[in-house]
């Protein structure tokens, strides 16, 4: 036997596990999409004063006038939407895809709620890859196989 020191656990590891059931085969129980909700905690926000040593800066209560939810864009979840950010260089968005299914080949439809100036596919360097046809602010993601993914630069007018 030999002692391995620098091997042993340093301190008590915290885990948490999900569990769902589905009475169906993998594909039609959506495993990715429910694995990234479960993965993806939802941030919230709360308002509080800001105190600073003897002074406090507050807001005055106003009554909001938006809507309480709001989507830039709604799919069919086949794929799986794993990033949404503002592209690097560009007014854009850029929207990450993948195909989470088991050696299905999937594709998805992204139908936006504002009018689309330009969509294009890019690569991860959010450099023009190849052109996406866009109709009635809708865009049909091409095919994609098993674990493979794709992006996606969008520009709203």
């Amino acid at each position: 036997m030999i002692e391995t020191h620098d091997a042993e656990l340093q301190k008590p590891l915290d885990f948490s596990f999900g569990f769902t059931t589905f009475a169906g085969d993998f594909n039609s129980a959506h495993i990715a999409n429910t694995a990234k909700a479960y993965n993806t905690p939802v941030v919230a926000r709360e308002y509080s004063e800001f105190l600073n040593g003897r002074l406090i800066f507050s807001e005055p209560e106003v009554e909001g006038t938006k809507e309480d939810s709001y989507s830039l864009f709604s799919t069919e979840n086949k794929l799986v939407v794993s990033a949404i950010k503002k592209a690097e260089d560009k007014d854009g968005y850029i929207i990450r895809l993948y195909n989470g299914q088991f050696h299905e080949e999937e594709s998805d439809t992204l139908v936006f709620t504002q009018n689309i100036k330009k969509a294009y596919y890019v690569d991860l360097k959010e450099e023009y890859a190849d052109s996406i046809e866009v109709v009635d602010n809708a865009i049909q993601v091409k095919p994609l196989t098993h674990c493979k993914f794709t992006t996606i630069y969008v520009e709203i007018e």
